[in-house]
């Protein structure tokens, strides 16, 4: 319930004096809503007072994005990366609206990144099927292969480390569950 939870935001920011963090999660919360002007309204009020995170920047490429101003959206990635060079969502921008022709060097980059930043088992999961969406787009499918190949390796190892593993009988059994549920829902409220 994006309104409630934006109400109770705004309550929460008039109690306090919001600073560049609160307006920049204020954005986010207004951009997931697809309140665009909120939240061009709430960036704009971070920038105010200095914000100038990779979080921020990240945000200001996705509403670029959304208004369809490419430039400034890959410029705001390149500002987003250039704080977190870990940043996936930010790498994911950036590299979903480049032209291919700057694909090349943005993966020679990507890469620079992922061998020598810091990154969780989760970021290098995304970040390799960044890759392997990028290597398919410049039609190099041996690379695709290997990025989207490693990318599910890790994705398997870390579902067995939270004893997560996907397991077809279980989602064959919940899904007959919710068609169950769901029935008798439709039939309760048919018969009133």
């Amino acid at each position: 319930d994006y309104d409630l939870a934006i109400a109770a935001y705004e309550q929460y920011l008039s109690l306090i004096t919001p600073g560049a963090v609160e307006y920049v999660k204020f954005a986010d919360l207004n951009l997931l809503a697809r309140k665009v002007e909120r939240c061009a309204e709430c960036l704009e009020s971070a920038a105010s007072v200095g914000a100038d995170s990779s979080e921020f920047h990240l945000l200001c490429a996705k509403l670029a994005r959304l208004r369809g101003d490419y430039a400034s959206a890959v410029a705001a990635s390149e500002l987003s990366v250039a704080r977190q060079p870990n940043n996936v969502e930010a790498w994911s921008v950036l590299l979903e609206i480049s032209e291919d022709g700057e694909l090349g060097p943005l993966l020679n980059r990507l890469q620079e990144s992922i061998d020598t930043a810091t990154m969780t088992a989760y970021e290098r999961q995304v970040i390799e099927y960044v890759r392997g969406d990028a290597c398919a787009r410049l039609g190099d499918v041996n690379k695709a292969f290997s990025a989207y190949s490693e990318a599910n390796s890790q994705q398997r190892a870390s579902m067995w480390v939270s004893s997560a593993e996907y397991s077809i009988a279980a989602h064959t059994e919940q899904c007959e569950e919710l068609i169950a549920q769901f029935s008798a829902r439709h039939v309760c409220a048919s018969e009133e």
